[in-house]
C-alpha cells in the first residue's frame, strides 16, 4: 500500500519529470495534405502521436500516472498542426469550404506536380518560419511537398554558408533535423531546386547538416505514384519505405514501429 508521503513523493517526481522534459521538448510540425486542416490532421495521427509517446516515454512509466494518463501529458514531443491559408477549390460537384485548405493555388486542370506555379506557396513557407524552431516534420501529399521545398531552401542555405565559412558552418546543423515525406511528389516548377540538392547530397558528405529524411511510399498509390516518394528520396539521398495500401497515411503497427523509430533514434 502506497502511504500519503510516498504518494506525494510519486507526484513531486512526476511534476520534475514534466519539467525537465518540457525544457527539453521535441518539436515536431505536422503538414496536412490537400483539402485537409490543422485539426483534421492531428486526429488523424492521433495513433501515430500517442505510439511515439508512450514507446518514448516507456522508461518513465509508473501504473499510477500511466492510469490518470500524466505520462502523455508529461511527454516531451511536442506536435504543432498549421492550417493551411488557402481555401481548397471546388472539384466537380464538391465545394470547398473554410474547413477544407490548401497549401498553394493552382491553374484550373493542373496538378502541383505538372503546375508552372504553386500561388501562395511563398505564404505558407512564411506560416512554417514563424513556428521555427522545430526539431521534425511529418508531411502528407501536398504538405509533403511543402516540406520538401522548405528543407531544400534550408539545405541550399547551409550549403552558401558553408562554401564561405566551412569552419563556422561545420558544428552547425539544419533543421529540421529529421523530415518526413508521405505520399509526396516532386513539383516540376522547382526541378532546379531538386536537381541542385541532388548534385550537394551527391558530392557531399550524407550526414553534411545532420539532417535525415525518411519517405513513405504507397505501392497503390494513384494520387501520386510510387516512383515520384522514389525520386525525392534520390534528391535527398533518404531512407525508403514502402507500403502496400494507397495514397494514405499507413497506421498499421508495422508502419508506425518504421516512424517511431525514425524519430526517436538518435
Amino acid at each position: 500500500m502506497i502511504k500519503i508521503k510516498d504518494s506525494a513523493v510519486v507526484f513531486i517526481v512526476a511534476i520534475m519529470m514534466c519539467s525537465i522534459k518540457k525544457s527539453a521538448s521535441y518539436r515536431i510540425l505536422c503538414l496536412h495534405g490537400s483539402g485537409g486542416n490543422g485539426k483534421l490532421f492531428e486526429e488523424r495521427l492521433t495513433p501515430l502521436k500517442h505510439f511515439v509517446q508512450l514507446e518514448r516515454d516507456d522508461s518513465y512509466s509508473i501504473s499510477t500516472l500511466a492510469t490518470s494518463g500524466t505520462i502523455e501529458k508529461c511527454s516531451r514531443f511536442e506536435f504543432l498542426f498549421p492550417t493551411a491559408p488557402f481555401p481548397a477549390p471546388t472539384i466537380g460537384t464538391i465545394t470547398g469550404t473554410n474547413d477544407n485548405r490548401v497549401w498553394w493555388q493552382l491553374p484550373e486542370g493542373k496538378r502541383s506536380f505538372n503546375a508552372n506555379r504553386l500561388e501562395g506557396i511563398h505564404e505558407s513557407l512564411h506560416i512554417i518560419d514563424e513556428l521555427t524552431p522545430f526539431d521534425a516534420i511529418i508531411s502528407f501529399s501536398q504538405g509533403a511537398m511543402l516540406a520538401a521545398v522548405y528543407l531544400s531552401n534550408q539545405i541550399i542555405e547551409h550549403h552558401h554558408h558553408s562554401s564561405s565559412d566551412h569552419d563556422a558552418v561545420s558544428k552547425a546543423v539544419i533543421k529540421p533535423l529529421k523530415c518526413i515525406f508521405i505520399g509526396a511528389g516532386i513539383p516540376s516548377c522547382y526541378s532546379n531546386l531538386f536537381k541542385s540538392i541532388h548534385a550537394i547530397q551527391r558530392n557531399h558528405d550524407q550526414n553534411a547538416g545532420h539532417f535525415k529524411t525518411l519517405h513513405v511510399v504507397g505501392r497503390r498509390d494513384t494520387v501520386n505514384p510510387t516512383y515520384m516518394g522514389e525520386e525525392l528520396a534520390s534528391v535527398f539521398n533518404g531512407q525508403l519505405y514502402v507500403h502496400d495500401d494507397g495514397h494514405v497515411i499507413p497506421l498499421d503497427n508495422c508502419s508506425l514501429e518504421v516512424i517511431r523509430k525514425f524519430i526517436i533514434d538518435e
